[in-house]
């Protein structure tokens, strides 16, 4: 990024916490009330990782 477009330092504080506080509100999220439960495969999640991941490497 050209230095002429870095954020001063007061401006990336403000956007690093709030990058921060928002994780920080997703990881409280209970998956049941949220209402997330059925999305995505959560069962064998790892055991899926690692046999894609010997299937690419």
């Amino acid at each position: 990024m050209p230095l002429d477009m870095h954020p001063k330092a007061e401006k990336m504080k403000k956007i690093s916490t709030a990058w921060l506080d928002t994780l920080i509100e997703l990881h409280e999220v209970d998956p049941q009330q949220g209402g997330l439960c059925d999305l995505g495969r959560p069962k064998e999640y790892v055991v899926r990782q690692i046999s894609g991941w010997g299937k690419k490497y």
